[in-house]
Protein backbone atom coordinates (compact mmCIF):
# COMPACT_ATOMS: atom_id res chain seq x y z
CA UNK A 1 0.00 0.00 0.00
CA UNK A 2 1.11 3.71 -1.13
CA UNK A 3 -0.28 6.79 0.69
CA UNK A 4 0.30 10.64 0.70
CA UNK A 5 1.63 10.93 3.65
CA UNK A 6 3.84 7.76 4.03
CA UNK A 7 7.52 7.74 2.79
CA UNK A 8 7.20 4.13 1.64
CA UNK A 9 5.48 1.53 0.46
CA UNK A 10 3.74 -0.89 3.61
CA UNK A 11 2.49 -4.20 3.66
CA UNK A 12 -1.63 -5.25 4.43
CA UNK A 13 -2.95 -7.80 4.67
CA UNK A 14 -6.97 -7.95 3.23
CA UNK A 15 -9.78 -10.23 3.69
CA UNK A 16 -12.72 -10.01 1.17
CA UNK A 17 -16.04 -12.26 2.67
CA UNK A 18 -15.91 -15.28 0.14
CA UNK A 19 -14.32 -16.35 -2.98
CA UNK A 20 -14.25 -13.74 -5.90
CA UNK A 21 -12.92 -12.55 -9.15
CA UNK A 22 -12.23 -9.01 -9.83
CA UNK A 23 -12.07 -7.27 -13.34
CA UNK A 24 -10.96 -3.73 -14.01
CA UNK A 25 -13.90 -1.17 -12.69
CA UNK A 26 -15.55 -4.03 -10.29
CA UNK A 27 -15.24 -2.46 -6.61
CA UNK A 28 -15.97 -4.29 -2.87
CA UNK A 29 -15.01 -3.49 0.69
CA UNK A 30 -12.64 -5.58 2.24
CA UNK A 31 -11.21 -5.74 5.56
CA UNK A 32 -7.24 -4.45 6.06
CA UNK A 33 -4.76 -5.09 8.55
CA UNK A 34 -1.27 -3.99 8.47
CA UNK A 35 1.66 -5.88 9.62
CA UNK A 36 3.12 -2.56 11.07
CA UNK A 37 0.15 -0.26 12.17
CA UNK A 38 2.63 1.89 14.03
CA UNK A 39 4.02 3.30 11.03
CA UNK A 40 1.23 3.85 9.05
CA UNK A 41 -1.40 5.25 11.38
CA UNK A 42 -0.79 8.85 11.04
CA UNK A 43 -2.04 8.71 7.37
CA UNK A 44 -5.14 6.34 7.15
CA UNK A 45 -7.69 7.84 8.21
CA UNK A 46 -11.36 7.65 6.79
CA UNK A 47 -11.69 9.88 3.01
CA UNK A 48 -7.54 8.95 2.52
CA UNK A 49 -6.68 7.10 -1.08
CA UNK A 50 -4.53 4.82 -1.29
CA UNK A 51 -2.79 2.35 -4.14
CA UNK A 52 -1.81 -1.10 -3.95
CA UNK A 53 1.17 -2.16 -5.31
CA UNK A 54 2.04 -5.85 -6.09
CA UNK A 55 5.17 -5.93 -8.53
CA UNK A 56 3.16 -2.21 -9.91
CA UNK A 57 0.48 -0.58 -9.15
CA UNK A 58 -2.67 -2.56 -10.09
CA UNK A 59 -5.87 -1.05 -7.59
CA UNK A 60 -6.88 2.06 -5.95
CA UNK A 61 -8.61 2.46 -2.66
CA UNK A 62 -10.14 4.60 -0.35
CA UNK A 63 -10.21 4.22 3.23
CA UNK A 64 -13.83 3.89 4.30
CA UNK A 65 -13.29 3.21 8.54
CA UNK A 66 -10.23 2.37 10.57
CA UNK A 67 -10.45 0.69 14.23
CA UNK A 68 -7.86 2.58 16.22
CA UNK A 69 -8.15 0.10 19.05
CA UNK A 70 -7.25 -3.00 17.28
CA UNK A 71 -10.37 -5.59 15.49
CA UNK A 72 -12.54 -7.50 17.47
CA UNK A 73 -10.79 -10.18 16.19
CA UNK A 74 -7.19 -10.20 15.46
CA UNK A 75 -6.38 -11.35 11.69
CA UNK A 76 -2.87 -10.64 12.41
CA UNK A 77 -2.96 -13.60 14.15
CA UNK A 78 -3.79 -15.70 11.18
CA UNK A 79 -0.33 -14.41 9.19
CA UNK A 80 1.62 -16.51 11.67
Amino acid sequence: MQMKGMVSTYTLGMWHDGEAKFVEGDETEVDCISICPEAITSAVAPGAVFELWDGGFFAEGLVIERCPDGWPYDKRSELV
